[in-house]
């Protein structure tokens, strides 16, 4: 009889056994599939998510000064852009969506964070001329990032406030007692601004990370905000609540200055200017090509008006040319040649166009 107990135990210890192994697998398979569920749920959204940007940078070569308000799951996009790995035909970039694989987009010119974060996806496209149209610029961004603009008394400032899309999270101040937004990350606008590497910051950045906490400071030298002039970039110093410089670049035309303002720093921001740099070479070429045709064409009806302006815009455009040869100085000297070439040949376009009844240079 004791045998037979002994018997019934160890067959209940068994089945008890048997009961909490099959169970563990019943559960171990349920989350196995609500993990994968997730993951297709995830893919699912990052490629609906993919498949809108690439159809907002496409579309933004075709229709220029268009703004986008996305509705997104909250999603962290990260965009990356590196400068030194430029070639002569576009630079090492690209953007990808929670760590899913990476969409490159060498030649396209986006401007953007190397982290956009939220539930609303911003991209704006204005078109960059020189001083035909070249490209257009696709800014990229969130209403969970802070842009603050310093005002200082100028009406520049005010202009490029003014500018930036009404649904973004936009500041503008005449100091710098600021309450935190809960933003994760804050850039500030400063416009011929001195002295800001002893600029004390709002106290609620040093609740953010040195590397979350941006400036650029527009320095114009000529024709304001939509001339050209130079960019200082500042980052917040590891060890006090000051900016600390970290280099300095150039704009040419407004298009490029707001590209600046949404770029994550002088590095982004020199990667995708060079992109549309590149663009503009090509594009040279095809208009020194035309001018050629015409100038032998206005040499052969002896048109010494037409003949005369179209030579001197060819010499600009050779001008262009020459500066924009491989590599790329990204210098206020080359702005300088690049940004007077730009401004003469639009007036000889305007003159053989409107006084001489010529064909223009473009």
């Amino acid at each position: 009889m004791k045998q037979l107990d002994k018997k019934g135990v160890i067959e209940v210890q068994f089945n008890w056994i048997f009961i909490i192994i099959a169970g563990a697998i019943i559960l171990i398979i349920f989350f196995s599939i609500i993990d994968m569920q997730n993951d297709i749920q995830e893919r699912s959204i990052a490629n609906t998510i993919m498949m809108h940007l690439q159809s907002i940078i496409t579309g933004a070569k075709e229709s220029s000064n268009t703004i986008h308000f996305i509705d997104i799951p909250k999603t962290d996009i990260r965009f990356s852009c590196h400068s030194d790995l430029c070639t002569q035909i576009g630079c090492t970039s690209s953007y990808s969506i929670d760590n899913s694989n990476q969409n490159h987009i060498s030649i396209e010119p986006i401007f953007a964070s190397d982290l956009v974060r939220g539930k609303i996806l911003v991209t704006w496209s204005k078109p960059w001329y020189f001083p035909f149209e070249v490209t257009s610029f696709l800014y990229t961004t969130t209403p969970e990032f802070r842009y603050i603009f310093y005002d200082s008394g100028g009406s520049a400032i005010e202009q490029l406030y003014e500018e930036l899309p009404d649904k973004l999270s936009k500041t503008l101040t005449t100091n710098m007692s600021l309450e935190h937004e809960n933003n994760y990350k804050v850039k500030f606008i400063f416009y011929e601004e001195t002295g800001l590497t002893s600029k004390e910051l709002p106290a609620f950045t040093e609740k953010l990370h040195p590397l979350d906490v941006t400036a650029i400071n527009i320095k114009p030298v000529e024709d304001g905000i939509d001339g050209f002039g130079i960019v200082e970039f500042y980052k917040r110093a590891n060890d006090q609540n000051k900016f600390e410089l970290e280099g300095e670049s150039f704009y040419l035309k407004e298009a490029s200055l707001v590209g600046a303002i949404f770029a994550e720093d002088q590095n982004f921001y020199e990667c995708t200017l060079t992109k549309a740099l590149i663009r503009l070479s090509s594009i040279v070429d095809v208009y020194i090509n035309r001018s050629e045709t015409l100038l032998d064409y206005y040499s052969s009806v002896s048109s010494t008006q037409c003949e005369g302006g179209m030579g001197f815009g060819m010499n600009k455009l050779d001008t262009l040319k020459t500066n924009l040869a491989w590599p790329i100085s990204l210098d206020l000297a080359t702005a300088t040649i690049l940004y007077e070439s730009n401004r003469q040949l639009n007036q000889q376009n305007d003159e053989m166009r409107n006084y001489y009844t010529c064909e223009g240079i473009f």
